[in-house]
Protein backbone atom coordinates (compact mmCIF):
# COMPACT_ATOMS: atom_id res chain seq x y z
CA UNK A 1 0.00 0.00 0.00
CA UNK A 2 3.01 2.67 0.88
CA UNK A 3 4.07 2.09 -2.62
CA UNK A 4 0.46 3.01 -4.33
CA UNK A 5 0.05 5.77 -2.21
CA UNK A 6 3.96 6.69 -3.21
CA UNK A 7 3.14 6.59 -6.66
CA UNK A 8 -0.37 8.45 -6.38
CA UNK A 9 1.17 10.96 -4.45
CA UNK A 10 3.96 11.55 -7.06
CA UNK A 11 1.63 11.41 -9.73
CA UNK A 12 -1.28 14.61 -7.93
CA UNK A 13 2.00 16.66 -7.52
CA UNK A 14 3.37 16.57 -10.82
CA UNK A 15 -0.58 17.17 -12.02
CA UNK A 16 -0.82 20.07 -9.87
CA UNK A 17 2.66 21.28 -10.77
CA UNK A 18 1.11 21.25 -14.70
CA UNK A 19 -1.86 22.84 -14.03
CA UNK A 20 -0.17 25.32 -11.44
CA UNK A 21 1.74 26.36 -14.44
CA UNK A 22 -0.98 26.13 -16.95
CA UNK A 23 -2.95 28.83 -14.78
CA UNK A 24 0.15 31.06 -14.12
CA UNK A 25 0.29 31.15 -18.23
CA UNK A 26 -3.73 31.80 -18.45
CA UNK A 27 -3.30 34.62 -15.96
CA UNK A 28 -0.03 36.01 -17.62
CA UNK A 29 -2.41 35.78 -21.00
CA UNK A 30 -1.21 33.37 -22.86
CA UNK A 31 -4.06 30.81 -23.02
CA UNK A 32 -4.94 27.83 -23.96
CA UNK A 33 -6.73 28.06 -27.62
CA UNK A 34 -9.91 25.64 -27.52
CA UNK A 35 -9.27 23.59 -31.16
CA UNK A 36 -12.84 22.69 -31.44
CA UNK A 37 -13.78 27.00 -31.15
CA UNK A 38 -11.29 27.82 -33.71
CA UNK A 39 -12.65 25.26 -35.67
CA UNK A 40 -16.26 25.78 -35.59
CA UNK A 41 -16.54 29.13 -33.82
CA UNK A 42 -19.09 27.21 -31.46
CA UNK A 43 -18.22 26.51 -27.46
CA UNK A 44 -17.13 23.21 -26.36
CA UNK A 45 -18.73 22.28 -23.52
CA UNK A 46 -14.80 22.65 -21.68
CA UNK A 47 -14.66 26.56 -23.15
CA UNK A 48 -13.92 28.84 -20.16
CA UNK A 49 -13.24 26.16 -17.55
CA UNK A 50 -9.49 27.86 -17.26
CA UNK A 51 -11.03 30.86 -16.38
CA UNK A 52 -13.49 29.25 -14.23
CA UNK A 53 -10.81 27.46 -12.35
CA UNK A 54 -8.64 31.22 -11.87
CA UNK A 55 -12.39 32.69 -10.84
CA UNK A 56 -12.40 30.04 -8.36
CA UNK A 57 -8.42 30.58 -7.12
CA UNK A 58 -9.81 34.66 -6.30
CA UNK A 59 -13.24 33.07 -4.80
CA UNK A 60 -14.85 34.65 -7.00
CA UNK A 61 -18.04 32.28 -7.24
CA UNK A 62 -19.93 33.88 -9.33
CA UNK A 63 -17.49 35.03 -11.79
CA UNK A 64 -16.50 30.97 -12.12
CA UNK A 65 -20.08 30.21 -12.26
CA UNK A 66 -20.24 32.63 -15.27
CA UNK A 67 -17.52 30.88 -17.16
CA UNK A 68 -18.45 27.76 -17.27
CA UNK A 69 -21.98 26.86 -14.98
CA UNK A 70 -22.11 23.42 -15.71
CA UNK A 71 -18.53 22.15 -14.82
CA UNK A 72 -19.04 24.51 -11.13
CA UNK A 73 -22.23 22.42 -10.81
CA UNK A 74 -20.46 18.98 -11.92
CA UNK A 75 -17.14 19.31 -9.66
CA UNK A 76 -18.61 18.36 -6.41
CA UNK A 77 -20.45 15.56 -7.96
CA UNK A 78 -16.86 14.68 -9.61
CA UNK A 79 -15.28 15.02 -6.27
CA UNK A 80 -18.03 12.27 -4.75
CA UNK A 81 -17.77 10.32 -7.81
CA UNK A 82 -13.38 9.98 -7.87
CA UNK A 83 -13.13 9.97 -3.66
CA UNK A 84 -14.43 6.59 -3.18
CA UNK A 85 -12.42 5.55 -6.14
CA UNK A 86 -9.57 6.55 -4.90
CA UNK A 87 -10.05 5.01 -1.63
CA UNK A 88 -10.29 1.72 -3.06
CA UNK A 89 -6.91 1.96 -5.51
CA UNK A 90 -5.24 2.74 -1.88
CA UNK A 91 -6.23 0.02 0.07
CA UNK A 92 -7.20 -2.44 -2.33
CA UNK A 93 -5.05 -1.74 -5.41
CA UNK A 94 -7.93 -1.96 -7.93
CA UNK A 95 -9.86 0.79 -9.94
CA UNK A 96 -13.35 -0.84 -10.43
CA UNK A 97 -16.25 1.11 -10.47
CA UNK A 98 -20.21 0.28 -9.60
CA UNK A 99 -22.83 0.36 -11.71
CA UNK A 100 -23.85 3.26 -9.77
CA UNK A 101 -20.35 5.22 -10.12
CA UNK A 102 -20.94 4.26 -13.96
CA UNK A 103 -24.62 5.42 -14.04
CA UNK A 104 -23.07 8.60 -12.27
CA UNK A 105 -20.12 9.05 -14.39
CA UNK A 106 -22.70 8.64 -17.64
CA UNK A 107 -25.10 11.55 -16.12
CA UNK A 108 -22.16 13.68 -15.53
CA UNK A 109 -21.13 13.32 -18.99
CA UNK A 110 -24.30 13.35 -20.50
CA UNK A 111 -25.71 16.62 -18.79
CA UNK A 112 -21.75 18.21 -20.00
CA UNK A 113 -22.28 17.74 -23.01
CA UNK A 114 -26.04 18.59 -23.22
CA UNK A 115 -24.84 22.08 -22.06
CA UNK A 116 -22.27 22.33 -24.45
CA UNK A 117 -25.02 21.86 -27.23
CA UNK A 118 -27.55 24.26 -25.04
CA UNK A 119 -24.60 27.12 -24.85
CA UNK A 120 -24.36 27.37 -28.79
CA UNK A 121 -28.40 27.51 -29.24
Amino acid sequence: MKARVKGLLCQAAWIFALGAVLLFLSACGFGIPCVFHLITGWQCPGCGATRMLLSLLRRDWKGAFHYNPALMVLLPMLALWAIPLLRQYLLEGTWHTSKKQNRMLWGMTTAFLLFGILRNI
